[in-house]
């Protein structure tokens, strides 16, 4: 599968890649793995057109939504398989985007986004839509 990489990575985030489905790989589990260029580079450069990577494909289908609970426990299963194989991990993964999962923050830029754009024509809507979201991840335990 040929992919173009998202300018929002650094191209360091395929060094986790590589790591990552290398420790998948022994614990047989199976999973994508980069495809090196003939110079050995895990992905190319092609200046203002992007990065883009070569990744092996995975026989398999998957799944929008969960439609039964065996299919859940499916997912659950193999979930517990990742964890497992990357538990214990040697890699020192470098933060290359900053408070990504940081929650609160996300949901204070929606805030002062719906807050800066109350003229736009659709700011109805997307009051309503922020106000379900913050309703929403007011029921979510801490996260930390």
């Amino acid at each position: 599968m040929l992919q173009r990489v998202s300018p929002v990575f650094s191209p360091r985030i395929h060094e986790h890649i590589a790591a990552v489905t290398a420790r998948l790989a022994e614990a047989d589990v199976t999973t994508p793995r980069l495809v090196p260029t003939r110079e050995g580079a895990p992905y190319v450069d092609a200046g203002p057109a992007g990065l883009w990577r070569m990744l092996t494909h995975v026989e398999g289908v998957s799944f929008d939504a969960v439609s039964s609970a065996r299919q859940a426990r499916a997912a659950g299963a193999l979930i517990a398989r990742f964890h497992r194989a990357v538990d214990g991990m040697d890699h020192q993964f470098v933060g290359l985007r900053a408070n990504v999962h940081d929650t609160g923050a996300h949901l204070a830029k929606l805030t002062d986004a719906v807050a800066a754009q109350g003229a736009h024509r659709l700011a109805a809507d997307v009051r309503e839509l922020a106000r379900q979201i913050a309703v929403a991840a007011s029921a979510l335990p801490p996260l930390p």
